[in-house]
């Protein structure tokens, strides 16, 4: 009884330091979801094989402790002080008995060793991993003697409790770009944030954290301000007033130097409407030359209208009567003379006149249909007496100019006699 009761204590106290430690290697029970009874009738080597377990995962952690030690020197020395028992079942002690009845002693002093634990197990929820702290798989804690499995039959206890560990997982950092500040909100300098832990840092390698925003702050900057010209309104578009506009924060502002701030409606100028009516009578279109229906327009802007009152409008293609286009007929061929230019083949509009070069274009060069004058192209009149010299007979060009200027050329031979005509 007396070596029961020892062994009792000692796995009381490897419980006690089980339940202080295990939680700490394996980051506490957490939310249990359940509590789970396991009965087995457990010899005094078997109890003391979980005890050893036990002690072997709360060492692990915090190293041996003074009551374990003590537990087990005393375990040994009673082990030591306790005689060997004879092997001969006849063999009697000092007090009469034979070995069998010994033996039978014996037996009852281990059945009443043998202790019957039921382990209430309550399971530990799993711990994911941190950047910078271990996690730890689910595991099942009995609460009365502190023992961990991984199974919820009890039969596969911890030994180590490195086998439920999960390392940490370590930073993962990445970039982030300088958000730059503006006249009206501040920025940030380009850092790093760790994509599970969101911590910042200064730096790729996760050595440098960043404690407080204000040292990766970029201070509010000042109005970048540019001048907006101011636009008149016309009759019906709406004008602009002259102001200054911020090209970061796109305010706008009465002055250059960002102090008054303008509300964009005030800056509208609104449309004037149409001004006064003015008829355009029509006008016939000829060859050339469009023409246009009557219609009014608007003095101011030049809008178009189909009445007087301004309410329908036209657009230019509305008004226009379109040229008519020539009707050309063929000219011939003048033949220059020894006393006039001549006249090119070319085109002319019998409706308006007009001459054109024969493909139908205008005539852009004075001298692109005349012929030059030839002086030998002399028409000549009939031989007459040569009124100075009978003997003679003479004829004279017939061929004059504009101007009714005669041909002064003549041509002059003897008179033929009558045998040679």
């Amino acid at each position: 009884m007396k070596k029961t009761q020892l062994c009792i204590l000692s796995i009381a106290a490897v419980l006690l330091l089980m339940l202080s430690a295990c939680s700490g290697c394996t980051g506490g029970p957490g939310e249990n979801s359940g509590s789970i009874a396991v009965s087995s009738e457990r010899t005094t080597e078997d109890s003391k094989e979980e005890s050893t377990t036990a002690e072997s995962i709360v060492q692990e952690i915090s190293g041996p402790t003074e009551s374990t030690a003590l537990t087990e020197t005393s375990e040994d020395s009673r082990e030591a002080a306790e005689p060997a028992e004879s092997t001969n079942p006849l063999e009697t002690d000092s007090s009469g008995e034979t070995a069998e009845e010994s033996t039978e002693e014996t037996t009852e002093e281990s059945t009443e060793e043998t202790t019957e634990h039921q382990h209430v197990l309550t399971y530990v929820d799993g711990l994911p991993p941190a950047c910078t702290q271990n996690g730890h798989y689910g595991y099942y804690l009995c609460a009365e003697c502190g023992v961990c499995f991984y199974d919820p039959a009890a039969e596969h206890p911890i030994a180590h409790p490195e086998d439920i560990v999960i390392p940490a997982v370590g930073h993962s950092p990445e970039k982030v770009l300088e958000q730059r500040a503006s006249c009206t909100h501040t920025g940030l300098e380009e850092h790093y944030e760790c994509v599970n832990c969101h911590q910042l840092f200064f730096d790729y390698a996760c050595e440098r954290p960043i404690s407080d925003l204000k040292d990766i702050t970029i201070p509010v900057g000042k109005h970048q301000l540019v001048h907006v010209q101011g636009i008149d309104a016309k009759c019906t578009d709406i004008g602009v007033e002259e102001h200054w506009k911020c090209g970061l924060c796109l305010k706008r502002f009465y002055d250059d130097k960002g102090e008054m701030e303008a509300d964009p409606d005030e800056l509208v100028i609104p449309a004037k409407g149409h001004g006064k009516a003015v008829r355009m009578k029509e006008r016939e279109a000829d060859c050339e030359h469009e023409g246009n229906i009557t219609y009014w327009y608007c003095s101011q802007c030049g809008q178009k209208f189909a009445a007087k009152d301004e309410k329908e409008m036209l657009a230019d293609e509305d008004v226009i009567i379109p040229a008519l286009g020539h009707e050309t007929e063929e000219a011939e061929e003048v033949p220059a003379t020894c006393m006039k230019e001549g006249v090119k083949a070319h085109l002319v509009c019998s409706r308006c006149g007009k001459h054109l070069m024969p493909d139908g274009t205008d005539i852009t060069n004075a001298d692109a249909l005349v012929i030059p004058v030839n002086a030998d192209a002399h028409v000549l009149g009939d031989w007459e007496d040569d009124p100075d010299d009978p003997a003679y007979e003479i004829r004279y060009c017939t061929n004059t100019d504009a101007d009714g200027n005669t041909c002064t050329y003549s041509e002059r031979r003897e008179k033929p006699t009558e045998e040679g005509g």
